[in-house]
């Protein structure tokens, strides 16, 4: 009796948990105008490279084949500006930008190992801006909104994310506006996913049970 009503529980649908990993190389695009917007105070002009290559590790479980959560930690590269006085070069600015992330994540199958996600949540950034000359520079942290999306096939991602309003006060002009800016990614991942079998387990016990 006791062996017919697991096995009865163990035909219901089963929350299949699927753990995965994943490493991303990604290209990473600021806006120069918070490195101008730094450096005016003090009469200078900048030009900037905006983009640079960094990297994003992480893992996440698929709650089912829709929902799942996902943390994941980056080193987006860094920004760099040249500032001149004049036209007559002044210094270097370099920003790198680390970050932890927490996500939930929405997936929809569109064809045969094809898959189209979201991706939504937080994350804490940390940067500083380093001056290759004089005490100019500034460092700060912060917790803010997240969001990407991207197309999945097999165990390859491609996608495009953000993390919104980077930055802080002008530090050589507080009665300026906030230097903030979106940070965007885009990128290529390679995931590992370990398939569980919540259903295989609950009949395997079943039968145990059957047996005693």
């Amino acid at each position: 009796m006791l062996a017919a009503v697991v096995v009865v529980a163990s035909a219901r649908p089963v929350l299949a948990v699927e753990p995965y990993v994943g490493a991303q190389y990604m290209q990473s695009k600021s806006s120069c105008q918070g490195f101008r917007d730094g450096v005016a105070p003090l009469g200078l002009t900048a030009t900037c490279d905006e983009t640079d290559g960094g990297y994003r590790v992480y893992g996440g479980l698929n709650l089912g084949s829709t929902f799942g959560l996902e943390v994941g930690y980056q080193d987006a590269g860094e920004g760099r500006a040249d500032a001149f006085s004049h036209d007559v070069y002044a210094l270097t600015l370099t920003s790198p930008l680390t970050a932890w992330d927490a996500l939930v994540t929405v997936r929809k199958e569109f064809g045969k190992n094809a898959r189209v996600v979201g991706r939504a949540g937080v994350a804490r950034w940390d940067y500083e801006v380093i001056a290759s000359a004089g005490s100019f520079g500034a460092k700060n942290d912060g917790t803010t909104p997240t969001f990407g999306a991207g197309v999945e096939y097999r165990w390859i991602t491609l996608g495009y994310d953000a993390i919104l309003d980077v930055g802080q006060e002008n530090l050589l002009d507080p009665t300026a506006p906030e230097i903030k800016q979106t940070v965007h990614r885009v990128s290529v991942a390679a995931s590992r996913e370990y398939a569980t079998s919540p259903r295989k387990s609950a009949i395997c016990a079943a039968s145990s049970l059957a047996r005693f």
